[in-house]
């Protein structure tokens, strides 16, 4: 643990059970201040929140949302207690376009369980219907009426508001806000470049504003990965103005111009395998020239440097491709017009000693990550943990005031 400029954050000490919240059922203890819950053996007592139990489904997209209201389609009573049903589907957003369609329309026949709190770390959920990561049920939310019946207040819907704050764009249909990236996962044959391995990364300035990072899979400690007797492999990231180009070229999803109708253009391997990989390992080559041991041994015992048409790195590559990340980090942005402009929404922010999230319509429905809090700095995983622990703090606390007013 440490205390950065947005106070207190936590941070694991090891890896040991900190990811057993994804097998599935699991139940992750949750500690708070006064020494968390019951230890083995030992009865909880009346009030005590027990552990927090996270459900985590494999393979699954959270294709809607609903109202638990006493059924959750699956025949338990379960629901009775808590506030949402979630329900998916077998898709996701890599697959084709007609198997998307397909998944598309099974939509809610895949009753993923019953919650009292919904954590949204995805802002593309906000995007609309065509998005593989709509979630439907979710753009509908208003807050609850008052106990005497009256209606709340006229605000803005959460749909406008979250669209106004990351600045969509209905030409581009993304979140002018949100920079993209594309990334060139490529494997070399072994001791093809020589010279590079004892660089761990490399912070580029290319003048072609292709490539701004350059990483070695081998230096991350992974075992079997990057491993010298099979392969050199690296990860390439692109610039944020290249992917800007590639998206303008061939975009992220399809106007028709007749009807209107939008449709999701999903990644597939002839795109990420094709010319936006060929450029960024043609970059990679010419910018790495220098620090490669472009040289062979003469009989004398000499070396020789060899011409650059005489080094066809390309040849040696054992693998290639690309990853399009449409919404990769949250550029600067201005806040304060946003709600200047709006200053009654669905969206209420909720802020604590270890960040900000929002929360939709009263509901129970927060929505965490790097893109809450505007900033200027490139502290995107920190400020995503703050948040992220924020709305986990939120929701935990809300669940021990609910016990005991049980």
């Amino acid at each position: 643990g440490g205390r950065g400029a947005a106070g207190p954050y936590l941070c694991p000490r090891g890896m040991a059970g900190f990811c057993a919240f994804l097998q599935r059922g699991a139940s992750v203890g949750a500690r708070r201040s006064g020494g968390g819950g019951p230890r083995p053996g030992q009865k909880r007592e009346r009030g005590q929140a027990g552990p927090l139990r996270v459900r985590a489904v494999q393979m699954r997209r959270v294709a809607a949302m609903r109202p638990a209201r006493g059924g959750d389609g699956s025949g338990g009573p379960e629901t009775k207690r808590r506030r949402w049903v979630l329900l998916g589907d077998r898709a996701h957003h890599e697959m084709r376009a007609g198997e998307l369609a397909r998944a598309d329309g099974a939509k809610g026949e895949d009753v993923l369980g019953a919650f009292d709190a919904v954590l949204i770390t995805e802002h593309m959920a906000w995007l609309p219907r065509w998005h593989p990561c709509h979630i439907e049920g979710l753009h509908s939310l208003r807050s609850p009426t008052k106990p005497d019946g009256a209606s709340a207040p006229e605000r803005m819907g959460a749909v406008d508001w979250v669209h106004r704050t990351l600045d969509y764009d209905s030409e581009t249909r993304r979140f002018k806000s949100i920079a993209p990236l594309f990334t060139l996962m490529v494997a070399f044959v072994p001791g093809s470049l020589a010279g590079l391995e004892r660089f761990s990364a490399l912070c580029v300035d290319d003048p072609e504003g292709v490539i701004q990072l350059c990483s070695r899979q081998g230096s991350k400690g992974f075992q079997g990965e990057g491993n010298s007797d099979e392969a050199d492999c690296w990860t390439l990231v692109s610039t944020v103005e290249f992917a800007e180009r590639c998206l303008s070229t061939e975009a992220m999803s399809q106007k028709d111009s007749k009807v209107g109708a939008v449709t999701y253009k999903p990644q597939n391997e002839k795109y990420l395998r094709g010319k936006t990989a060929d450029v960024m390992l043609e970059r990679f080559i010419a910018l790495t020239e220098k620090l490669r041991n472009t040289k062979k041994k003469e009989p004398d015992g000499s070396l020789q440097r060899l011409p650059t048409q005489q080094i066809d790195l390309a040849k040696n590559v054992l693998y290639k491709r690309c990853q399009r990340w449409g919404a990769a980090y949250p550029k600067p942005r201005n806040d304060a017009a946003t709600q200047k402009a709006c200053p009654k929404s669905e969206i209420a922010k909720v802020e604590n000693q270890l960040g900000s999230c929002w929360e939709v319509a009263a509901s129970n429905v927060f929505c965490a990550g790097d893109y809450i809090e505007p900033s200027d700095k490139s502290m995107h995983f920190q400020a995503a943990a703050l948040s992220g622990m924020a709305a986990g703090l939120e929701i935990l606390s809300r669940a021990k005031r609910d016990s005991k007013g049980r």
